[in-house]
């Protein structure tokens, strides 16, 4: 860990272990590649020296891209914010918590439906249910925020489903 946190540079393990769990273990705190002592060849190690050297740069351009996308989302003018399928707040920009009138923390971790009237809270329901069902993204006009000294103020929502790498939400 001490490497990997020092320099940017791939990192090949060179071990006895070579267990299931240790290699799992060495891929989550970041190493590229890893290879048993006892298969050790001067081949193998020249195409895993590249294989990591790639992985890095994908790794790299993915942080760049992460880095790139929450700047944009940070930035928005407009409210944009993320809810999971149970409906709590897992993101929202600083727009949000602007229009929200309370801090981050006091948001993520919550559900929509404490954020609104109960009426309210059952009309997003229903545009919620709709988009996931059918993936056609949504609108929501005349929004109600209940902000938390008890007045209500009114907003828009475009609504989308993200999906996950394997195309589900």
């Amino acid at each position: 860990e001490q490497i990997l946190a020092a320099t940017r540079a791939p990192v090949i393990i060179l071990a006895d272990s070579h267990t299931h769990l240790f290699i799992e273990e060495l891929v989550q705190r970041g190493v590229q590649g890893y290879l048993p002592l006892g298969h050790l060849d001067p081949r193998t190690l020249s195409c895993a020296m590249r294989v990591a050297v790639e992985r890095g740069r994908a790794e790299q351009l993915l942080r760049q891209g992460h880095a790139k996308y929450h700047a944009i989302i940070e930035e928005l003018e407009d409210a944009y914010f993320e809810v999971d399928l149970k409906g709590n707040y897992t993101y929202v920009n600083q727009t949000a918590t602007r229009d929200f009138k309370r801090p981050r923390h006091e948001i993520v971790g919550i559900s929509y439906k404490n954020m609104t009237t109960q009426a309210q809270a059952q009309k997003l329901f229903k545009a919620f249910n709709e988009v996931y069902r059918t993936g056609v993204p949504g609108r929501v006009v005349d929004n109600e925020i209940l902000q938390s000294d008890g007045t209500v103020t009114y907003t828009e929502l475009s609504v989308a489903l993200i999906r996950d790498d394997q195309g589900g939400p």
